[in-house]
């Protein structure tokens, strides 16, 4: 899911001081925003595996550029 700005502007507007914690109420709805990122990686980051071709396992052997939306 891509990052969403108004709804998290949203949230933030809706905290009302005299609910509580207003902090609290903000890195809950700031929390919420990032965790419903969504993390790209390009294809091709080299692999090293090891194996039958039918139970491979592996590991990245370069580092990757992620994006996120």
């Amino acid at each position: 899911m891509a990052l969403d700005k108004a709804t998290l502007k949203a949230k933030l507007k809706a905290i009302d001081p005299s609910d509580g914690d207003v902090v609290d109420k903000m890195v809950d709805a700031i929390d919420e925003y990032i965790k419903g990122a969504t993390v790209t990686v390009a294809a091709g980051i080299p692999v090293s595996t090891a194996g039958s071709a039918a139970a491979q396992t592996g590991t990245t052997t370069s580092p990757g550029t992620g994006t996120i939306s």
